[in-house]
């Protein structure tokens, strides 16, 4: 039984690509996205907030010679948060 040697080129591998491979690298880079989305959540939580919504409906009557009704609802909400805002210049 003979097993033939591979010259060391086969195994090279460039040290900056190496780094990217390495699980621990990968796990930082997923740390580093989350607490930059953490930040962007932050922020967020400081700006104003506008909600719109409408509803309706049509009452059909069960007589005969009744005209029907319609309603309808438009509702907004505006919730500007006024008390923390210094607390959103952190960078």
């Amino acid at each position: 039984m003979t097993t033939s040697a591979q010259p060391p080129v086969v195994f090279y591998v460039i040290s900056s690509d190496a780094v990217k491979l390495r699980s621990e690298y990968v796990l930082l880079e997923k740390s580093v996205q989350a607490s930059e989305l953490q930040q962007k959540l932050t922020k967020g939580d400081y700006l104003p907030q506008l909600g719109i919504g409408a509803t309706g409906y049509y009452l059909d009557p069960f007589l005969k010679g009744q005209k029907g009704d319609f309603n309808g609802l438009l509702y907004a909400s505006l919730s500007i948060p006024i008390t923390d805002w210094w607390g959103a210049n952190t960078k």
